[in-house]
């Protein structure tokens, strides 16, 4: 994953579909890339994109992650905590009630995130077109949560070219303890369509599969996908007169 992962321009571009046993040597390769790079620009990280696929599938080879409905971003600790959709945009002043908990959290901190809301399932799009008077309603009436998928750094500490389990680990640490406003996204595995049939259930997103041992790609990638449930697009319908 509205600016879900299957809507961004760069993936509905190259919208190839992949067996899910299909070799991932060029995913491999960037990988030794990222892994030699020196020193930390944090702000300056670039969220990963996965595939989009048509069917659920199971494999012990992936993890399985629930998406709900919301607004994918990065999620940047600092000074000045920011929050950045897929296509950088700051939409921080939209979402005063996660600002505390992103504070709390290590300076140079990045997390792949989610932006949700589930008293209102849309209400994290809308945030982006109020005024400043009505986020501050909002945000009071229907508060919104950040669900972490993942991390790419923590503390100035680069974590990008770590296995998906280190990351993991590392990021359910970060976590525990904070204040409920982040919480860690709730992983399966092998049972992909299970997890599918579940999200259905519950109006969600889509289902996030990502490959055991993969570094974290920050581009389009073929070591994550994306199956969408819902079938819904949020789209911006504009006219004059």
């Amino acid at each position: 994953m509205a600016e879900q992962p299957r809507s961004s321009t760069t993936e509905v571009e190259n919208r190839s579909r992949f067996s899910p046993g299909e070799a991932e040597e060029d995913d491999r390769r960037q990988g030794e890339d990222d892994k030699s790079e020196s020193g930390l620009e944090v702000g300056r990280f670039i969220a990963a994109v996965p595939t989009v696929v048509d069917e659920a599938f199971d494999s012990p080879e992936w993890l399985f992650e629930i998406v709900e409905e919301g607004l994918p971003v990065l999620i940047i600790a600092g000074s000045e905590p920011e929050i950045r959709t897929r296509l950088g945009r700051n939409v921080s002043r939209y979402f005063p009630e996660l600002t505390e908990a992103i504070r709390s959290l290590p300076p140079s901190t990045v997390l792949d995130a989610n932006v949700i809301c589930r008293s209102r399932q849309d209400a994290a799009h809308e945030r982006i077109w109020m005024t400043d008077h009505e986020i501050q309603i909002a945000s009071e009436r229907n508060p919104c949560l950040a669900v972490a998928h993942d991390v790419l750094a923590i503390a100035g500490e680069d974590y990008r070219a770590g296995t998906i389990a280190a990351r993991r680990d590392a990021l359910a640490g970060l976590l525990s303890g904070l204040r409920a406003s982040i919480e860690l996204a709730i992983v399966a595995e092998n049972n992909g369509v299970e997890l599918v049939q579940l999200a259905v259930h519950h109006n969600a997103s889509g289902v996030l599969a990502k490959r055991k041992g993969t570094y974290y790609p920050g581009r389009l990638t073929r070591s994550w996908k994306f199956i969408p449930c819902n079938g819904r697009e949020l789209l911006v319908v504009g006219g004059y007169q």
